[in-house]
């Protein structure tokens, strides 16, 4: 081992003498020394702390586990996560056992290629009956929007991908016998929702004209609620 003296004790003058294991070394240990920028340090714990879809979940603490390593690789964030960013809980949509186990078969879908087997309960209509479905479903991407889940794939029988909440999925498996699909060459999420409010489409755009009283002006304006918006700000 190598004394550190090239960075003092942030805690002024101790007793306490600081050393690291040289890189050369930690070859025979199986392990390397992980160093992230400012930059990456700040986006590795903001993406730990997205954890909707694992919140109340066996996951936890495995989370947990790994904030807190990453809150150990600094001497300075003394107050751990509430120093660098905080995520609000506010909106975000909670997920039982029934949709993480979901969200695991969906996953193992994506990665393999497979088409699954969903069932599916739909939005309510204007009579407030919903409708639940049986189908194969070929997973394309995750949306996260708002704090909640969302799969984009499609929904066989019917041509363009579709989006999906996760948390009206009630049921997944992968479809027997095992069937393989590829994802369209020309799909694009950003494409798709170009045109989307929030991650609603309809069949064609509609331009529409808005009124909003001057005190909210700034909060409106300063976000992107579709592409080709305009402002206009009348005396």
């Amino acid at each position: 081992m190598t004394k550190y003296e090239k960075h003092p004790d942030i805690d002024g003058p101790t007793n306490s003498q600081r050393y690291f294991i040289e890189e050369k070394y930690l070859g025979k240990f199986g392990s390397k020394i992980l160093r992230f920028s400012t930059a990456e340090y700040f986006l590795l714990k903001y993406l730990l702390r997205k954890d909707t879809l694992l919140h109340g979940s066996t996951m936890m603490p495995v989370v947990d586990s790994m904030r807190q390593k990453l809150d150990n690789l600094t001497f300075s964030d003394t107050k751990g996560s509430s120093a660098t960013i905080y995520v609000s809980d506010k909106h975000r949509r909670h997920y039982d056992k029934v949709q993480q186990d979901i969200f695991s078969t969906i996953m193992e879908a994506l990665e393999r290629h497979l088409e699954l087997t969903v069932t599916y309960t739909g939005a309510p209509d204007m009579y407030n009956q919903r409708t639940i479905s049986e189908f194969f479903f070929q997973p394309y991407t995750f949306l996260d929007h708002n704090g909640a889940f969302y799969v984009m794939g499609a929904r066989k029988g019917y041509g363009q991908p579709r989006i999906f909440s996760l948390d009206r999925f009630s049921s997944a498996s992968i479809a027997k016998p095992e069937t393989s699909y590829e994802i369209p060459d020309d799909f694009s999420p950003s494409a798709y929702l170009a045109d989307a409010f929030g991650v609603f489409t309809g069949e064609e755009p509609q331009r529409v004209k808005l009124l909003f009283k001057w005190h909210t002006w700034t909060a409106i304006a300063d976000r992107t609620w579709g592409l080709g918006q305009t402002f206009t700000r009348l005396e």
